[in-house]
């Protein structure tokens, strides 16, 4: 990734042409369009783009377009009074490792999530830049004054992980990196590094939030999200490099991401070593609730709704005769019916809202959480509910459907109403309901509500 950088007396010199072509681009021109513009053959743009990436040292004309802006090839028009438009912490480092040249995939590994993650982020830039691409969305940057000329854009990934170079763990007298240990991920060094703070040898989710783990996180969810892995994987290597269990995760309960120190540690740098005592068997001084003779105990009820109950508060007339649904075989869903042209989710506001309803957990009851699911291409945390179709007798993990619907295309109400049972009126129904609990947080979710609206009368009235 690095360049050799250069003088001003090295400095190379665009043609007229090359800076035509890089104009373009900026403008958020595809290879087609520049080339119909400058009439030549997409062919001919593609050469010069390899040519400018190769003159600037650029892997991508993305990458390329920064440096010519940045150093002053291109000129920019500052708009006047701008206002600086909001990006979230996730959105702000991916714009920058998007300027040092890394591609989406890189990108994704680099912050550690999906490829689908890294895409949704590149629409919110866009939409928030007012940008038509990826490449317009560098100039846009510069136009609105979040890239200054003449300043250069560090990674962001690489500036954060100089911090933790030195970080090391010592167990019984044996100090090693945390590079020699394989832990090189971002969160995974920043969760290492707070076990210095961790009191009374455990430390949960809230803990390690508490602490000021991943600060930057978009949510509270995402955090959560992260801790978990991060957190597991920690133990996993640490295991495997000291060959003991130093952190094991304990309890029951799935959700309460819970470690303790089973083996005494020190952690930090070289200088300036913690030490961690393992866990002492007691997490609170907190007494137990006395009881007055005659008082009932309270026990806690837990939801016992079994995850294929998908329609557990429909009437009986909302299903459709079990009988008839097909089986869910490759077959039948590599034919399913996509969501028409006019309803799919063009709007960036309204996909991050239908992903925000989903991600943070917002949806509760099975039935809505797989209509939206199966309607907008949005996949709920499948590894904390594994959510299964009954067909049968026998039963179907939604992951296996979910890898057949396009993300944010869906599925049209008719082929979501073929797996799930439900007739097609009661599925809009719940998510008009849906809608209308929402839409109050997320304004964008009203613009869904016409086309909804005009389906059920359609239905109704057949």
């Amino acid at each position: 990734m690095e360049r050799p950088e250069q003088t001003t007396a090295e400095r190379v010199t665009l043609s007229p042409a090359l800076l035509s072509e890089l104009t373009l681009a900026s403008l958020g021109n595809s290879a087609q369009q520049s080339a119909n513009a400058q009439e030549i053959t997409e062919g001919g743009v593609k050469k010069r783009r390899k040519l400018i990436n190769r003159l600037y040292g650029t892997r991508n004309i993305r990458q390329a377009i920064f440096e010519g802006m940045q150093n002053g090839d291109l000129p920019i028009n500052l708009e006047g009074d701008p206002v600086l438009p909001h990006l979230s912490p996730t959105q702000q480092v991916m714009l920058a490792l998007a300027a040092n040249g890394y591609y989406a995939e890189e990108i994704a590994k680099r912050c550690t999530v999906s490829r689908h993650t890294v895409n949704s982020n590149f629409e919110a830039i866009r939409h928030r830049l007012n940008a038509r691409s990826m490449n317009h969305a560098m100039r846009r940057a510069f136009e609105l004054g979040l890239f200054k000329v003449g300043e250069a854009i560090p990674d962001p990934i690489e500036e954060q992980q100089q911090k933790f170079k030195d970080l090391q763990v010592a167990v019984g007298g044996v100090a090693l990196k945390a590079s020699e240990i394989g832990i090189n991920n971002l969160n995974e060094l920043e969760l290492l590094s707070l076990l210095g703070d961790v009191q009374d040898g455990y430390f949960t989710s809230k803990n390690m939030a508490d602490m000021g783990f991943l600060e930057s996180a978009d949510s509270k969810a995402s955090r959560y999200h992260a801790y978990g892995r991060a957190a597991s994987s920690v133990s996993q290597k640490l295991a495997q490099a000291f060959g003991q269990q130093i952190i094991e995760r304990v309890g029951n309960n799935g959700n309460s991401r819970r470690y303790i120190v089973k083996t005494s540690l020190e952690v930090g740098q070289p200088d300036e070593m913690s030490q961690i005592a393992s866990f002492s068997g007691k997490t609170s001084n907190r007494r137990g609730r006395m009881i007055s003779t005659g008082q009932k105990r309270t026990r806690r009820k837990f939801n016992k709704t079994p995850t294929h109950a998908i329609g557990i508060s429909a009437r009986d007339d909302e299903y459709l005769d079990h009988s008839s649904l097909p089986e869910l075989n490759s077959d039948f869903l590599s034919s399913l019916g996509k969501r028409d042209p006019q309803e799919v989710l063009e709007n960036t506001e309204v996909k991050i809202a239908i992903e925000s309803i989903v991600k943070q957990g917002l949806l509760i009851d099975y039935r809505p959480r797989v209509i939206v699911s199966f309607r907008y291409g949005v996949s709920p945390d499948l590894k904390r509910t594994p959510l299964m179709l009954k067909r049968n007798g026998t039963y179907v993990p939604l992951r296996e459907v979910m890898q057949y619907i396009p993300p944010y295309q869906g599925l049209d109400v008719d082929s979501a109403s073929q797996i799930l049972g439900l007739r097609p009126l009661a599925i809009l129904q719940a998510e008009k309901a849906l809608i209308a609990s929402y839409k109050k947080s997320f304004p964008a979710l009203k613009s869904l509500e016409p086309g909804i609206e005009n389906q059920i009368s359609a239905l109704s009235a057949s």
